[in-house]
């Protein structure tokens, strides 16, 4: 595959700048023209026997020969299936796609290239696809040479370079020459001469060298490698000598040196040198090792008569292993080439180890041997003391510090057994000590000092002194509980909820007041019902302790004061809170005879603790009434505010809306009141009204609907009422009724309840509810079933006697339960009926209107009533247009009603609009229609085919502001069938277009090669979109937007390396796209994970009347 140089004028292509032996891309940093340059050449060299020339290396590797041909050069294999000639884009990426092929058969790691990334001429891929072609043919094989048997195979960067640098600092040996890294310690050129000198001494005179300058040492050297060794010169002097050398491109020219060296060099020293024999060469070294610390032997290589070996070369094999448990230890041999071998390695357990050192298989003089690998012992010079015993100690308290033993590295030795010894002395002499081993590397003294004065510390390790001794430490006087005393109005009388105060004095064991703070004193007050009062201590420091605490409630309270553990004189003590009001013996007068939208007040009498009205105000009273509505019996909470009436007196006012039981919570300062909770049964407002047991299954559906997961819990016990034949045993009666489904049936209703969603609750119409009393009055004499009566009325006429239903209308039947909780379950277990007619009914979210009726039934003894409809007109009877009976058998599809909490029920999690999502609609997206109509009302509109008719529905909300079509995304999911509309909350409050806001913050995955992510905007009628592409890193992205101009701030970590070993590091970038117009954040919506929709300001003026709003979907 031979490749020629031409020029190509006004061609795309970036190859432009002629330097020497072919093109170098423009545009290129200097360290990146370096690596091309150093690996252009380095190719040349492994491909000169195959007469192909490189030129431009993005084109010479386009076509897949070249690639091919150095593999083969450097892997001695054939590769196959090569096009020899390839003219189409299709032979040359499946020539590259077969080189990528048998490198990943060779077990190379390659990551992000493809053949089409070469065929594209992708230099930056490619010129990492050669490095590692580098690191793997001739780096890899360098380090490995190095290697004793002991060591891992080095196949990371890290070690690989670790390697090939231990081998080169042999060179350290010369004058002048500091071989630490592959850059700055070569660019003076001593190195690269020390090189040339150490493997030849007549080729270039290293000390000659010294007196020129680092470009006459580097040319020198270059050349005289190329002119003995043959190594070609991948390195030009100007870029060895710029500010930065590439790192890679002076690796590979070494890596090239040294494997130059062993195929040749070598060679001719092993034929000039006697060769190493296993019987007469020896091992010598300290024999006794220190568990986790370094340690080195030396291997003398002599030959078959006993003379040393001048030169290296051989290749000793070291075996070292515990005799006991414990793992092998890392063992490196470095080849000193003077016929030394160093072998360097670092025990991980104690004990005996056994070593053998072996040349071609042959143990060596002495081998195998015992190593005796010790525990680390503490050196008394990096031993330490810490804890406050060696800082400061106060009179007649024990004192205490550690001990840490470190050995010679300043480690910690993590053993006991050491002799350490304290000896404190007192101003009255010596003061026992007593040092205890914690078997860990640490020991504990603790000592008690009698008097006050200076204590001298010193702490030694077989009689030799730890840094820093002796220590010196003042022990103080500290106070005793017994002298201490309080004083101060606090300890005599208190209020609730008032601070009390009082004053604690310090004073030692001779009564002396102390002058200086920092005593452990510690106050606890306890109230008349044994609840802890929160106490604040303040240390003055001059010996006084001012102590706050707030009584929550009239009554005894207990104080204690303490220091040491111990009671200080005269307590403890109780003080007695009084002049407020006692929430247990506070007076609460109930309304009488409530009703329904009619006020009712509640009256408060405050009482002190004995008893007695309080004349004074402001009483933190709190009023809390929950109705019988929404989740459970009481779930319908109140807003009441209290009023102060002065005179310990206190009012609270509300209005009932629904009969039923209410609970009344009357606290003070959060604690309950006299006999809270109350009950109140609120009656009817209108006399006409159903009776208990009608609303009472009321109560009990919205109970139901309101919270069905709850509900689901009581049903679990009704499993219990099945005998084995699967026959139902009714609640509270003798009767057995056999059922189809068994207790499967409470099964799958108690899963309907878990996975279904409240739908909310319906309010009891009186109207209404007479129409269910005809159906009983004529259905119970009769023992009949069903929804028609005699006369052949139909539900849909009979519901609309009292009145006109709208939109829908449902009724579900049940014979023979009492109990309104049977009556309801029944219903959500729906025995024995396909589809569950009952029980869908009965959750059908459009429903905000019941009627209910109760009464005997000829055949079941009880029979009940319940019509559920959309909307209701009290006395406008007849039929209407668009009214729609709800057939129990078929279940259509409902929507969600708008009430006054709309907007707080389905506000969306992050505040920026509003959500309404749909049942499943089970129609095409094409028969569905979105619109707006006027500058406030939603609608949608539905034609679904039922059974070969069209039907149509149209479903309204009135959403209680003005909007715009652009404010609103709908998307239909065919998955389930559900309409999202998503409705944007209208601009709040002053914007300032030239304030820099925050939008959202999340994260992106990592998805394809893309270096950083890109944005994309596309403009549509009501909203800029735009779509962002995400990088190969997992990013963390800010969306910022000031003045229209949208910047995305994406930060992500990488994982570098450097001399100092890995590193972390956060690279962040900005991509920003200007909008034409300032927007406000709140108009930003993201989409899925890649999608942020920014909505367009509404327009000032126009027709909103039927506006048709798009569906995605």
């Amino acid at each position: 595959a031979s490749c020629t140089c031409e020029t190509r004028g006004q061609s795309t292509n970036s190859f432009q700048e002629m330097e020497g032996e072919g093109y170098i891309p423009t545009g290129l940093a200097p360290w990146e023209k370096m690596q091309y340059k150093s690996f252009r050449k380095w190719c040349q060299h492994v491909l000169k026997d195959r007469n192909i020339t490189l030129n431009n290396l993005q084109q010479d590797y386009k076509d897949g020969r070249t690639l091919a041909a150095l593999l083969e050069c450097l892997s001695k294999k054939k590769i196959s299936g090569v096009v020899a000639n390839p003219k189409m884009r299709l032979q040359m990426i499946n020539n590259l796609a077969t080189s990528l092929n048998f490198i990943h058969a060779e077990k190379i790691r390659i990551e992000n290239i493809g053949a089409e990334d070469i065929c594209d001429e992708n230099l930056k891929l490619l010129l990492g696809l050669i490095w590692t072609i580098i690191l793997r043919y001739q780096i890899q094989r360098i380090a490995a040479s190095g290697e004793g048997s002991g060591g891992e195979k080095k196949d990371d960067l890290a070690s690989l370079k670790k390697a090939l640098l231990e081998r080169l600092k042999r060179l350290n040996r010369f004058d002048g020459v500091n071989v630490e890294n592959f850059t700055s310690s070569w660019q003076d050129g001593k190195a690269f001469c020390a090189l040339c000198t150490d493997q030849d001494p007549s080729s270039l005179d290293y000390d000659a060298s010294k007196g020129k300058t680092p470009a006459e040492r580097l040319r020198d050297a270059f050349n005289t490698l190329e002119r003995d060794w043959g190594i070609p010169q991948l390195l030009d002097v100007d870029d060895v000598l710029g500010d930065k050398p590439d790192e890679k491109s002076m690796i590979t020219y070494l890596a090239q040196c040294i494997a130059t060296f062993d195929e040749k060099g070598n060679a001719n020293r092993k034929a000039q040198q006697p060769q190493a024999d296993a019987a007469h060469s020896y091992v010598e070294g300290d024999k006794v090792a220190t568990v986790d610390t370094p340690a080195t032997l030396t291997i003398v290589s002599c030959d078959s008569n006993g003379n040393r070996v001048p030169g290296g070369g051989a290749r000793f094999q070291v075996d070292m292993a515990p005799k006991g448990a414990g793992g092998k230890p890392i063992v490196n041999v470095r080849d000193n080439g003077d016929g030394t071998y160093t072998v360097m390695y670092q025990p991980t357990s104690t004990g005996p180890h056994k070593v053998n050192v072996s040349l071609d298989g042959k143990p060596l003089k002495g081998c195998p041997f015992d190593l005796d690998v010790r525990p680390r012992s503490s050196d008394p010079s990096k031993c330490t003391v810490s804890g406050d015993g060696a800082k400061s100690a106060q009179v007649g308290k024990k004192a205490k510090f550690t001990i840490h033993g470190n050995d010679s590295n300043g480690k910690p030795t993590g053993r006991g057994g050491e002799n350490f010894e304290a000896a404190i002395i007192g101003p009255n002499g010596a003061v026992p000590a007593s040092v205890t081993d914690m078997g860990d590397g640490t020991y504990v003294v603790e000592y008690e000092p009698s008097f006050e004065g200076d204590h001298s510390i010193d702490v030694t390790l077989d009689r030799k002194r730890l840094p820093k001794m002796p220590l010196h430490v003042n022990a103080t006087q500290v106070s005793d509980p017994s002298k201490c005393r309080a004083e101060g109005p606090g300890l005599l009388k208190a209020a609730p909820r008032e601070p009390a105060r009082f004053k604690v004095f310090a004073a030692d064991s001779n009564g002396t007041p102390l002058k200086k703070g920092g005593e452990p004193f510690q106050c606890k007050v306890t109230g008349p019902r044994n609840s802890q009062v929160p106490t604040q201590v303040k240390d003055n420091g001059d010996g006084t302790y001012d102590v706050v605490y707030t009584p929550q409630e009239g009554g005894p309270h207990k104080v204690e004061v303490s220091v040491y553990d111990k009671p200080i004189s005269g307590m403890p003590l109780v003080v007695k809170a009084d002049d407020g009001s006692d929430a247990s013996k506070c007076v609460v007068t109930m309304p009488r005879d409530v009703k329904s939208d009619t006020p009712a007040t509640i009256s408060i009498q405050a009482m002190d603790s004995d008893g007695k009205p309080v004349t004074g105000g402001g009483e933190p009273f709190q009023v809390k009434v929950t109705g019988p509505s929404a989740a459970g019996p009481y779930g319908a909470p109140y807003t009441v505010s209290v009023k102060d009436l002065g005179q310990g007196k206190y009012s609270a006012d509300w209005i009932p809306k629904i009969p039923g039981d209410h609970v009344v919570e009357v606290t003070l300062g959060g604690k309950p009141v006299a006999q809270s909770p109350y009950r109140v049964n609120v009656k009817p407002s209108d006399p006409s009204i159903s009776g208990e047991l009608e609303m009472a299954i009321w109560q009990e559906i919205n109970r139901a609907r309101s919270n069905p997961r709850a509900y689901a819990q009581e049903m679990q016990s009704l499993r219990a009422l099945y005998d084995k034949n699967g026959n139902f045993m009714v609640p509270n009666s003798s009767i057995s009724r056999a059922t189809v489904d068994g207790p499967s049936g409470v099964d799958n209703a108690i899963r309907f309840l878990n996975t279904c969603a409240p739908v909310g609750v319906v309010t009891l119409n009186e109207n209404f509810s007479k129409s269910c009393r005809d159906l009983v009055a004529d259905n119970g004499p009769r023992g009949a079933m069903g929804n028609q009566m005699a006369d052949g009325t139909t539900m849909a006429d009979r519901l609309n006697r009292y009145g006109q239903w709208k939109k829908k209308c449902g009724e579900a039947l049940s014979y023979g339960f009492y109990s309104p909780k049977d009556v309801v379950q029944q219903w959500i277990i729906d025995d024995g009926m396909a589809g569950n007619p009952n029980r869908t009914t009965l959750f059908n979210p459009e429903w905000a209107v019941i009627g209910v009726a109760t009464g005997p039934h000829a055949k079941f003894q009880r029979m009940a009533a319940v019509a559920f409809t959309a909307d209701y007109a009290d006395g406008a009877t007849g039929g209407s247009k668009d009214q729609e009976e709800e057939p129990l058998q078929r279940e259509r599809h409902t929507a969600i009603e708008k009430k006054k909490d709309f907007l707080a029920r389905i506000e969306t999690p992050d505040g920026r609009g509003f959500l309404i999502k749909s049942e499943p609609m089970n129609v095409p997206a094409s028969q569905l229609s979105l619109m707006q109509q006027g500058q406030r009302l939603l609608m949608v509109r539905e034609r679904a085919a039922t059974d070969g008719e069209m039907l149509k529905s149209e479903f309204k909300w009135d959403i209680p502001y003005a909007w715009s079509v652009n404010d609103v995304t709908a998307t239909y999911q065919p998955g389930d069938t559900t309409l999202h509309i998503f409705l944007l909350k209208p601009d709040q409050g002053a914007f300032d277009p030239k304030m820099d806001y925050s939008v959202m913050k999340f994260e992106l995955p990592a998805q394809g090669a893309n270096p950083r992510i890109a944005v994309s905007t596309k403009d549509s009628p009501d909203a800029w979109v735009m779509t962002i592409t995400p990088s190969q890193f997992d990013e963390n992205v800010e969306v910022r937007v000031k003045n229209g101009l949208v910047t995305f701030v994406v930060k992500h970590d990488v994982i570098g390396e450097d001399e100092e070993g890995e590193y972390t590091k956060t690279v962040t970038s900005n991509t920003s796209v200007q909008l034409p117009f300032a927007v406000p954040p709140h108009r930003f919506v993201r989409e899925g994970s890649t999608i942020i929709r920014v909505h367009k300001p509404a327009p000032a003026t126009g027709n909103t009347n039927n506006v048709r709003i798009p569906i995605i979907g």
